[in-house]
């Protein structure tokens, strides 16, 4: 259980960071590209020379980590954005949920079986992200930030189910670590890209409060697919328990410290959407070891 308490952790501590960037007047992208950078360290670290190996012998699932790897990249940032724009409830629900696209992928590309409590949880889920993320009309002038906890919920659906088909095509166990290290390399280098692209001066980027930033959320992004990995093999729980437990985590803790450290203001609506998530979580968790 150890291993499940650091991943909750971990990835609730993303959009923690993420919120405090904008307090602390940091730079979202610079803060952003400085954690890939660490990630890819920690990765790079753990797949030790298999990584690379990768150079002198290319393999067909690398043109899907490039692929996965800028769609991390651009998530991230737009996670970034939906932190400060929409709060973290509505972000962290909206990643959360997205769940329920790689499920479906699953159900109509691998024929997988689903039942009614996983069609009731799949509605309840889509009707938790629209209550969640509702502003009463004076805050007409954030609307178009509505939408970007929608957009998280489709990419990271969209993600997820492109890491779903790499593994069930071309990976194993033993892959894994390098697949990761591979990830977070590719955004490492778009990011950079994008910063000589406009110009940026070395020094401009690596300012402290970047570099705090930057280096506590590349610990807490690897972090929480390293805990995540290790808890399935290691907790004792089956994975469909471990997995809901771990978003049921994530939503609960994020909304907890929304209210005791930023003071987000949660309406009733709101506050039916997370309820309304959570029951969702945990109906798409039932009786799921034969998915």
């Amino acid at each position: 259980m150890a291993f499940l308490v650091l991943c909750i952790i971990s990835s609730t501590a993303i959009n923690l960071i993420f919120k405090s960037v904008t307090r602390f007047n940091a730079n979202t992208f610079h803060v952003i590209v400085i954690n890939y950078f660490i990630a890819a360290l920690l990765g790079v670290a753990i797949a030790g020379s298999s990584f690379i190996h990768l150079v002198s012998d290319p393999k067909p699932w690398m043109l899907l980590s490039v692929i996965i790897g800028a769609l991390f990249i651009a998530m991230f940032h737009l996670m970034s954005l939906s932190v400060q724009k929409a709060g973290i409830n509505p972000t962290t629900i909206a990643g959360r949920l997205s769940v329920i696209i790689p499920m479906l992928f699953s159900i109509i590309f691998y024929h997988e079986i689903i039942d009614h409590i996983k069609v009731w949880g799949i509605v309840m889920a889509l009707i938790s992200v629209i209550l969640s993320v509702y502003k009463k009309r004076e805050h007409v002038s954030d609307k178009q930030s509505l939408f970007l906890p929608l957009i998280i919920f489709l990419g990271a659906g969209l993600i997820d189910s492109l890491v779903k088909f790499s593994q069930d095509a071309y990976l194993n166990d033993e892959l894994l670590p390098t697949f990761s290290a591979l990830l977070f390399f590719v955004s490492l280098v778009i990011g950079v890209f994008v910063l000589l692209v406009q110009k940026k001066s070395f020094r401009s980027i690596v300012i402290k409060k970047n570099l705090l930033f930057g280096t506590a959320l590349g610990f807490c992004n690897f972090g929480s697919i390293f805990f995540f990995v290790k808890a399935l093999g290691n907790s004792g729980l089956n994975s469909s328990s471990v997995f809901g437990i771990n978003h049921i985590g994530i939503v609960v803790l994020s909304v907890f410290f929304a209210l005791i450290l930023f003071k987000e203001k949660v309406n009733k609506i709101n506050w039916i959407g997370i309820v309304l998530a959570i029951c969702a979580i945990i109906l798409l968790t039932i009786k799921t070891n034969h998915l």
